[in-house]
């Protein structure tokens, strides 16, 4: 499965446990949300679907960068 880790290295080295699951998230803040999240690290960290758009439609120009570079803009739930 292709993923990337959030930018500027903000993506936490380590074993974890789950905190937390839902079915989705939108951060106004960042204009971008996922789908199928989990929480670790104290509800600080997720790792979730190729973000999406206020509608909960995929942002299809995020999906190209999975596995090609750190991309994770670190969205809270």
């Amino acid at each position: 499965m292709y993923c990337s880790t959030g930018i500027n290295d903000s993506t936490p080295h380590g074993t974890f446990h789950i905190i937390d699951r839902g079915a989705n998230f939108y951060n106004p803040t960042e204009k971008m949300g996922a789908n199928y999240w989990t929480s670790f690290k104290g509800n600080t960290y997720l790792f979730h679907t190729v973000p999406t758009d206020e509608n909960g439609k995929y942002i299809t120009s995020e999906a190209v960068y999975l596995g090609k570079k750190p991309s994770s803009h670190a969205a809270s739930v």
